[in-house]
Protein backbone atom coordinates (compact mmCIF):
# COMPACT_ATOMS: atom_id res chain seq x y z
CA UNK A 1 0.00 0.00 0.00
CA UNK A 2 2.62 2.38 0.80
CA UNK A 3 4.65 1.85 -2.73
CA UNK A 4 0.85 2.80 -4.33
CA UNK A 5 1.04 5.93 -2.00
CA UNK A 6 4.29 6.96 -3.14
CA UNK A 7 3.54 6.40 -7.16
CA UNK A 8 0.28 8.55 -6.45
CA UNK A 9 2.12 11.13 -5.34
CA UNK A 10 4.83 10.80 -7.94
CA UNK A 11 1.97 10.82 -10.08
CA UNK A 12 0.37 13.77 -9.04
CA UNK A 13 4.04 15.57 -8.50
CA UNK A 14 4.58 15.24 -11.86
CA UNK A 15 1.43 16.61 -13.13
CA UNK A 16 1.72 19.29 -11.32
CA UNK A 17 5.00 19.94 -12.96
CA UNK A 18 3.95 19.43 -16.39
CA UNK A 19 0.56 21.57 -15.65
CA UNK A 20 2.71 24.49 -14.22
CA UNK A 21 4.81 24.67 -17.39
CA UNK A 22 1.74 24.38 -19.41
CA UNK A 23 0.51 27.51 -18.26
CA UNK A 24 3.34 29.36 -18.28
CA UNK A 25 2.66 31.51 -15.94
CA UNK A 26 5.58 34.00 -14.74
CA UNK A 27 6.87 33.83 -11.01
CA UNK A 28 6.39 37.62 -10.67
CA UNK A 29 2.74 37.91 -11.67
CA UNK A 30 1.76 34.72 -9.86
CA UNK A 31 3.78 36.34 -6.81
CA UNK A 32 1.59 39.46 -7.43
CA UNK A 33 -1.78 37.85 -7.85
CA UNK A 34 -0.83 36.10 -4.38
CA UNK A 35 0.40 38.95 -2.51
CA UNK A 36 3.45 37.21 -0.87
CA UNK A 37 5.55 38.97 1.73
CA UNK A 38 8.33 36.62 1.30
CA UNK A 39 8.85 36.82 -2.69
CA UNK A 40 12.17 34.29 -2.04
CA UNK A 41 9.81 31.37 -1.68
CA UNK A 42 10.34 29.12 -4.10
CA UNK A 43 6.50 29.10 -6.76
CA UNK A 44 6.23 25.32 -6.39
CA UNK A 45 5.32 25.62 -2.90
CA UNK A 46 3.80 28.47 -3.05
CA UNK A 47 1.27 27.84 -5.45
CA UNK A 48 -0.05 24.41 -3.87
CA UNK A 49 -0.06 26.48 -0.40
CA UNK A 50 -2.06 29.51 -2.07
CA UNK A 51 -4.81 27.22 -4.19
CA UNK A 52 -5.61 25.36 -0.95
CA UNK A 53 -5.21 28.04 1.72
CA UNK A 54 -7.68 30.69 -0.93
CA UNK A 55 -10.25 28.11 -1.12
CA UNK A 56 -10.51 28.99 3.06
CA UNK A 57 -10.33 32.52 2.44
CA UNK A 58 -13.02 32.10 -0.38
CA UNK A 59 -14.73 30.44 1.87
CA UNK A 60 -14.57 33.12 4.91
CA UNK A 61 -15.65 35.53 2.57
CA UNK A 62 -18.76 33.86 1.59
CA UNK A 63 -20.34 33.56 5.01
CA UNK A 64 -18.74 36.90 5.93
CA UNK A 65 -21.16 38.77 3.33
CA UNK A 66 -23.78 36.57 1.66
CA UNK A 67 -26.92 38.36 1.74
CA UNK A 68 -29.45 35.27 1.15
CA UNK A 69 -29.06 31.50 0.56
CA UNK A 70 -30.00 29.78 -2.45
CA UNK A 71 -32.35 27.02 -0.79
CA UNK A 72 -31.13 24.24 -2.43
CA UNK A 73 -30.34 25.83 -6.12
CA UNK A 74 -26.93 25.90 -6.39
CA UNK A 75 -26.51 22.19 -5.10
CA UNK A 76 -29.28 20.79 -7.39
CA UNK A 77 -28.02 22.81 -10.08
CA UNK A 78 -26.01 19.42 -11.88
CA UNK A 79 -29.60 17.59 -11.79
CA UNK A 80 -31.88 20.75 -13.34
CA UNK A 81 -28.65 20.63 -15.77
CA UNK A 82 -28.65 17.09 -16.72
CA UNK A 83 -32.31 16.34 -16.39
CA UNK A 84 -32.83 19.61 -18.96
CA UNK A 85 -35.40 21.17 -16.35
CA UNK A 86 -33.50 24.37 -16.37
CA UNK A 87 -34.50 24.55 -19.86
CA UNK A 88 -38.18 24.57 -19.10
CA UNK A 89 -38.82 25.92 -15.61
CA UNK A 90 -37.27 29.30 -14.66
CA UNK A 91 -35.11 28.97 -11.75
CA UNK A 92 -32.93 31.10 -9.79
CA UNK A 93 -29.51 30.14 -10.62
CA UNK A 94 -27.80 33.55 -11.23
CA UNK A 95 -26.14 33.64 -7.64
CA UNK A 96 -23.12 35.97 -7.14
CA UNK A 97 -19.50 33.87 -6.31
CA UNK A 98 -17.89 35.61 -3.84
CA UNK A 99 -14.07 35.67 -4.29
CA UNK A 100 -10.94 37.49 -3.01
CA UNK A 101 -9.36 37.79 -5.93
CA UNK A 102 -10.99 37.16 -9.64
CA UNK A 103 -7.45 34.94 -10.39
CA UNK A 104 -8.33 32.77 -7.44
CA UNK A 105 -11.66 31.14 -7.94
CA UNK A 106 -11.07 27.99 -6.03
CA UNK A 107 -13.95 27.69 -3.50
CA UNK A 108 -13.72 24.27 -2.07
CA UNK A 109 -16.29 21.04 -1.62
CA UNK A 110 -18.16 23.08 1.01
CA UNK A 111 -19.08 26.22 -0.56
CA UNK A 112 -21.99 25.41 -2.33
CA UNK A 113 -23.52 23.19 0.60
CA UNK A 114 -23.14 26.79 3.42
CA UNK A 115 -24.51 28.99 0.40
CA UNK A 116 -27.67 27.04 0.03
CA UNK A 117 -28.72 26.17 3.61
CA UNK A 118 -26.03 27.86 5.64
CA UNK A 119 -24.37 25.69 8.55
CA UNK A 120 -26.90 23.31 8.67
CA UNK A 121 -26.49 22.85 4.94
CA UNK A 122 -22.82 22.02 5.69
CA UNK A 123 -23.84 19.84 8.52
CA UNK A 124 -26.50 17.66 6.32
CA UNK A 125 -23.93 17.72 3.27
CA UNK A 126 -21.01 16.26 4.94
CA UNK A 127 -23.72 13.49 6.91
CA UNK A 128 -24.58 12.00 2.94
CA UNK A 129 -21.34 12.70 1.90
CA UNK A 130 -20.11 10.13 5.15
CA UNK A 131 -22.79 7.44 4.30
CA UNK A 132 -22.69 7.72 0.49
CA UNK A 133 -18.57 6.66 1.52
CA UNK A 134 -19.75 3.74 3.67
CA UNK A 135 -21.37 2.36 1.12
CA UNK A 136 -19.24 2.71 -1.85
CA UNK A 137 -16.49 1.07 0.58
CA UNK A 138 -18.81 -1.72 1.10
CA UNK A 139 -19.90 -2.02 -2.30
CA UNK A 140 -15.66 -2.04 -3.30
CA UNK A 141 -14.49 -4.05 -1.14
CA UNK A 142 -17.14 -6.91 0.10
CA UNK A 143 -19.17 -7.62 -3.57
CA UNK A 144 -16.00 -7.03 -5.62
CA UNK A 145 -17.97 -4.70 -7.61
CA UNK A 146 -15.18 -3.71 -10.20
CA UNK A 147 -17.38 -0.26 -10.87
CA UNK A 148 -17.63 -0.25 -7.28
CA UNK A 149 -14.01 -0.38 -7.02
CA UNK A 150 -14.12 3.10 -9.71
CA UNK A 151 -16.84 5.09 -7.45
CA UNK A 152 -14.68 4.69 -4.61
CA UNK A 153 -11.58 5.70 -6.92
CA UNK A 154 -13.71 8.54 -7.95
CA UNK A 155 -14.70 9.77 -4.58
CA UNK A 156 -11.30 9.62 -3.34
CA UNK A 157 -10.30 12.10 -6.08
CA UNK A 158 -12.95 14.26 -4.96
CA UNK A 159 -11.86 14.57 -1.73
CA UNK A 160 -8.39 14.74 -2.60
CA UNK A 161 -8.74 17.56 -3.88
CA UNK A 162 -11.52 18.76 -1.99
CA UNK A 163 -10.44 22.24 -1.86
CA UNK A 164 -10.23 22.68 -5.49
CA UNK A 165 -13.40 22.83 -6.58
CA UNK A 166 -16.89 22.01 -5.60
CA UNK A 167 -17.58 18.63 -7.26
CA UNK A 168 -20.99 17.62 -6.28
CA UNK A 169 -22.31 20.71 -7.66
CA UNK A 170 -20.62 20.56 -11.32
CA UNK A 171 -22.61 18.95 -13.39
CA UNK A 172 -19.31 16.37 -15.27
CA UNK A 173 -18.33 14.98 -12.08
CA UNK A 174 -21.70 14.09 -11.18
CA UNK A 175 -22.82 13.05 -14.74
CA UNK A 176 -19.75 10.65 -14.48
CA UNK A 177 -20.48 9.72 -11.00
CA UNK A 178 -23.89 8.76 -11.82
CA UNK A 179 -22.89 6.30 -15.24
CA UNK A 180 -20.64 4.77 -12.61
CA UNK A 181 -23.04 4.22 -10.10
CA UNK A 182 -25.60 3.03 -13.10
CA UNK A 183 -22.79 0.28 -14.15
CA UNK A 184 -22.37 -0.62 -10.61
CA UNK A 185 -25.95 -1.61 -9.61
CA UNK A 186 -26.24 -3.16 -13.05
CA UNK A 187 -22.83 -5.71 -12.46
CA UNK A 188 -24.51 -6.20 -8.74
CA UNK A 189 -27.62 -7.26 -10.48
CA UNK A 190 -26.29 -9.27 -12.65
CA UNK A 191 -23.73 -11.27 -11.17
CA UNK A 192 -26.17 -11.94 -8.02
CA UNK A 193 -29.02 -13.64 -10.76
CA UNK A 194 -25.93 -15.50 -12.22
CA UNK A 195 -24.88 -16.82 -8.84
CA UNK A 196 -28.48 -17.42 -8.25
CA UNK A 197 -28.34 -19.47 -11.49
CA UNK A 198 -25.54 -21.62 -10.93
CA UNK A 199 -26.66 -22.09 -6.91
CA UNK A 200 -30.34 -24.16 -8.78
Amino acid sequence: RKRYLLLLFLFLLSAYVFLTIERAHSVSYLMGIFEMKNDKLPIFLVQPYMYIANNYENFNLLTQNIEEHSHGFRMAYPFLTLSGAKFFFDFPLAYPVYLTKEELSTLGILYDAYYDFGLLGVMLFSLILGLLSSWIKELSRKEKNPFGGALYIQFAFYFLFSFFTTWFSNASSIFYFAVTLVLAVLWKGFVHEKNSAVSI
